[in-house]
């Protein structure tokens, strides 16, 4: 399964490019290590403007989801229900900024970390 996940990190595609007003393309590119995803994503939202915070947002949920649904049999983590796509934003970027010593990796991994740590599944699922 780990195999799998793995995988799926090697093909998440590689930034949220986009031309906006707040900044370059290449500015924008939040992926490629927690360095860069922290530089774009805690942004003041005056200074990054919705589109990127929602970029943000939405990259996380979309990295914790697809691995949640590649990993059903022996899930690596256990999201409960009431968590909401806000929580899991603070909960990545709590573990990033608790975690300097790993913010150069890949943004996707990290947020595996993250996510594995602050929802473990209960023993025996």
């Amino acid at each position: 399964m780990l195999k799998i996940v793995l995988l799926f990190l090697a093909v998440v595609p590689g930034s949220f490019a986009s031309s906006t007003q707040q900044a370059s393309p290449a500015a924008v590119d939040f992926s490629s290590s927690g360095n860069d995803f922290l530089r774009v994503c805690e942004q003041p939202l005056s200074e990054k403007g919705y589109f990127l915070d929602g970029a943000c947002r939405a990259y996380i949920v979309g990295v914790s989801d697809g691995i949640a649904m590649m990993q059903k049999d022996a899930p690596l983590f256990c999201v409960p229900l009431d968590v909401d796509n806000n929580q899991k934003y603070s909960v990545v970027v709590k573990y990033l900024k608790d975690h300097p010593e790993k913010t150069h990796l890949q943004a996707r991994r990290l947020i595996l970390e993250a996510t594995v740590n602050a929802f473990p599944c209960a023993k025996g699922r």
